[in-house]
């Protein structure tokens, strides 16, 4: 069943059904008005509206669904909307073609699961996986086209990845570096070793960000992110700076020491904004305030950085909407802040009833809805529902700034 409830003229969506256990994660399809939503026991239920502006209750219906055994801890769709894949909690990476639900199942070597999802956006039916986690060093590639998958090994625990061609793919690690790597996808799937970025390191001679050298343990490389656009690589790590890198060049181009460590880093879409020269950063900070940042700004001491606070907690995720005009955010317990990127007013704040466990976000294609689940999906995000009617659910929230 389907419930609606309306509050300060945003609709939410409660999606039910009759299991015992919850809806654990969820993403929108990039095109179309399709929503995936992995449940807890281990299916993937499929929604799909009439159109992008039509209200999500009563017109959003389930389309289909995949069955697995085992619950999807992470959804993703590549760029095309053609495939869906799920890490899941047994160790397997599941990609489904779509519509037609045709499976294929990818296994990681190992005790752990694959719980994060990275599609490369150049590549169409190339994945990458890996947990991130205190123990993890190896990044799992599936190349879905052939039906074959790869194991990138390291000595470093893996802390990120991020695409930067249709074959290369960069590495954060906890001990201070990145690395690039070239995935061979000839007959056999293999890898070199293409750049090592020394990204941070813990120096007690010395504060110049510069001076890093191979013998030092750094600081964990908390994000890595690519742009296109301008062929550049955004890194942040645990020392708390921030550095913008060419790949032809050994050292960063930019860099800027933030108030506090960056959880997560995201480069904005290539729309205008009157107050930041685009593209700009934004990054989530462990004190809980949002970073933003223009590198490329013509006059840097003109514009340095802003800070804005909405969070008393360290930050989980921070996303633009697709048309730019917004940004989510969501903390370590379940809060979460849109803002306008206009004027970066907070144009509506949530804290899930119940709630204390990250929830991960996604927005609709044409930026007009936003989904949210509870990574650990165990207890109902809404306490104003009986927990006996109340059986699975996700959220979503429709914003009417079109």
């Amino acid at each position: 069943m389907t419930e609606m409830a309306d509050s300060q003229g945003i609709d939410l969506f409660k999606v039910c059904a009759e299991s015992k256990l919850y809806v654990r994660s969820s993403s929108f399809h990039p095109i179309d008005p399709v929503q995936a939503c992995g449940l807890y026991s281990g299916e993937v239920v499929i929604l799909r509206g009439p159109n992008h502006s039509a209200r999500l209750s009563p017109n959003w219906t389930i389309e289909r669904q995949f069955p697995y055994e085992s619950s999807a801890l992470s959804l993703e769709w590549n760029m095309t909307g053609t495939k869906l894949a799920a890490g899941c909690s047994d160790g397997t990476v599941v990609v489904w073609c779509y519509p037609t639900g045709e499976k294929q199942i990818f296994k990681l070597n190992g005790p752990l699961n694959c719980s994060i999802i990275v599609w490369n956006p150049l590549n169409c039916d190339v994945l990458a996986s890996f947990n991130k986690s205190a123990d993890c060093k190896l990044v799992l590639i599936c190349e879905a086209a052939t039906d074959r998958s790869y194991e990138l090994k390291s000595n470093q625990n893996v802390s990120c990845v991020d695409w930067i061609s249709h074959n290369r793919l960069v590495c954060g690690y906890d001990k201070g570096t990145a690395e690039i790597h070239e995935i061979e996808l000839n007959d056999k799937l293999t890898s070199k070793l293409v750049k090592k970025l020394f990204v941070s390191a813990k120096i007690s001679h010395s504060s110049d960000p510069y001076s890093l050298s191979e013998g030092d343990v750094g600081y964990n490389v908390s994000s890595v992110v690519w742009n296109e656009e301008l062929q550049l690589l955004a890194s942040s790590s645990k020392d708390s700076w921030i550095k913008i890198w060419s790949m032809d060049k050994e050292d960063p181009i930019r860099m800027m020491q933030s108030s506090s460590s960056c959880s997560d880093l995201v480069w904005s879409p290539s729309s205008g904004n009157e107050i930041v020269e685009k593209p700009f950063l934004a990054g989530g900070l462990e004190n809980g305030s949002i970073l933003i940042w223009s590198p490329l700004y013509k006059i840097p001491e003109k514009f340095p950085s802003l800070f804005f606070d909405g969070h008393s907690h360290e930050l989980y995720k921070v996303l633009f909407s697709p048309n730019g005009r917004f940004l989510a955010s969501t903390d370590t317990v379940g809060k979460l802040v849109i803002w306008s990127t206009k004027n970066w007013e907070i144009i509506y704040t949530l804290h899930l009833s119940g709630s204390h466990h990250p929830c991960t976000i996604s927005w609709e294609a044409t930026s007009s809805k936003l989904g949210i689940s509870e990574t650990y999906g165990q207890k109902p995000v809404m306490n104003s529902i009986p927990k006996k009617q109340l059986k699975s659910f996700t959220q979503f929230f429709l914003f009417p700034f079109n």
